[in-house]
């Protein structure tokens, strides 16, 4: 398993700019790329739409919690 980080300012982010990033980060086409994360039940949940990354980035802050600084952090999986 391999691991990348990147920084995406969340105003900035979207589905469709982090499959762009991670799939030249991997060297894979982004059509090819498919993406998930692991939810706070442990399921494991596929990128597949706008509405899906926007889900989690309102869960991530939801678990988070209302005192939540700094940078949103999300972890992804890729599967390809």
């Amino acid at each position: 398993d391999e691991m990348i980080r990147m920084r995406i300012p969340l105003a900035q982010a979207d589905l469709g700019k982090i499959a762009e990033r991670v799939s030249a980060s991997i060297g894979c086409s982004a059509s090819s790329l498919r993406l998930r994360y692991k939810d706070v039940e442990g399921d494991w949940i596929r990128l597949d739409t706008p509405n899906d990354f926007d889900e989690l980035v309102a869960a991530t802050r939801e678990a988070m919690g209302p005192t939540m600084t700094g940078p949103l952090s999300i972890k992804l999986q890729v599967v390809q």
